[in-house]
């Protein structure tokens, strides 16, 4: 069987949702969120939950209040879903540091603030 390919970056890749017709458009109620980053998760009985924010400023215009961080959504999901989802990432920082669309010394330095990461797992 001839293992399924899309259009990526340029180049043709293997397909990663081979079951989802590439016609596929999320509904206008697709839940939309931006975030900064991920303030922090919490895990137990098989479910992940984790938590997104971004950075604010003050939105009335003053200077008196600095920016602070703000919550903007959270997602909960099975563990299995949240290792999935991991290696699914790993695979796409691979691509774009092979690519130079993020430059690698930046992503070692952030890298490093996780003591407990390895290049070995």
């Amino acid at each position: 069987m001839t293992e399924k390919t899309v259009k990526s970056g340029g180049e043709e890749v293997p397909d990663q949702f081979p079951h989802v017709p590439l016609t596929f458009a999320p509904a206008l109620e697709f839940a939309t969120i931006f975030a900064d980053g991920v303030t922090g998760v919490f895990w137990n009985a098989g479910v992940m939950k984790i938590y997104f924010s971004r950075t604010d400023g003050e939105v009335f215009g003053r200077t008196i209040n600095p920016a602070h961080i703000s919550p903007v959504g959270q997602i909960f999901m099975p563990l299995s879903g949240f290792a999935v989802m991991t290696a699914f990432f790993e695979s796409q920082m691979k691509q774009l540091l092979e690519k130079g669309q993020f430059p690698r010394e930046e992503y070692q330095k952030m890298r490093e603030q996780f003591p407990n990461l390895s290049d070995k797992e």
